[in-house]
């Protein structure tokens, strides 16, 4: 029930069903492993939550417990949701520590070939990436992305997640054909698959990225149509007061001034 209500989103429900959960397994004395999980998901609720500071005590106490099992992928899970954590906190030189310690874990037990490990990878990129460090984000996308392809497939959505977070990475150190030749790339795999509208949401992220090349390369009219395209995409997924439904807007208003028209912007 608590998982199933993480994945709907109903995190109060969620806090209350773990934290009862929690009481009940000290009560009865459950396993060790049991009781880890429960505050591995107590510490990912109040994180989406953003109640940071019990999201990193629950983290923190099942850590604690965790290593005295020994070195394990439920560690290096660990190891890279306080990662997440400290990301979402603004630290992300504590971060990419806890990056670096889940990617020791999983190199020693699964050598350095594992999904968990190209998790850990895309992890760290994504620290690198917040750091502006992009070159250290593209090599570790692509290290993920070699994991992901070989378990996954070329066109896997978690390869495309890869794929798209290298043209960022791009798009950061200005090279905008780069970044424009993944990100079309991105888009064609999205729509060559047999069922596009279950990836709207990826794909009007990608529509999104493309105008913002378009912005930067001051072709503004092209930039405009791509961000009404993402918009019109994400409103029909999305509440329209969605915060990324509100980027897109005040991306479309930017696009717009440029182009001087003050009065549609």
């Amino acid at each position: 029930v608590g998982v199933l209500t993480i994945k709907i989103g109903d995190y109060q429900t969620c806090l209350e069903y773990f934290s009862t959960e929690l009481e009940v397994r000290r009560d009865i004395g459950s396993r060790t492993c049991d009781i880890i999980f429960t505050k591995r998901c107590l510490g990912d609720i109040h994180r989406r939550l953003k109640n940071y500071d019990e999201s990193l005590r629950y983290f923190t106490e099942a850590i604690d417990q965790q290593q005295s099992m020994g070195r394990s992928k439920p560690l290096a899970s660990l190891f890279n949701a306080i990662g997440v954590l400290q990301i979402n906190k603004g630290n992300v030189d504590d971060a990419l520590q806890y990056f670096e310690n889940a990617h020791d874990v999983l190199k020693e037990i699964e050598g350095n070939n594992d999904l968990s490990t190209a998790t850990t990878l895309q992890n760290k990129g994504n620290a690198y990436y917040a750091k502006e460090s992009f070159d250290k984000a593209i090599i570790s996308y692509r290290s993920s992305m070699r994991l992901l392809k070989k378990a996954l497939g070329d066109d896997h959505e978690e390869v495309l997640g890869s794929l798209s977070n290298i043209g960022k990475a791009y798009f950061g150190k200005s090279l905008f054909d780069e970044a424009m030749q993944i990100f079309e790339l991105v888009l064609q795999k999205y729509k060559q698959k047999s069922n596009p509208e279950v990836n709207s949401l990826e794909i009007s992220s990608t529509i999104n990225s493309i105008a913002g090349i378009h912005l930067k390369r001051g072709s503004f009219s092209e930039s405009v149509m791509c961000y009404k395209r993402s918009l019109k995409m994400k409103e029909l997924i999305l509440d329209s007061e969605d915060i990324d439904c509100l980027e897109t807007k005040r991306n479309l208003a930017w696009a717009r001034f440029k182009q001087t028209r003050y009065t549609d912007a």
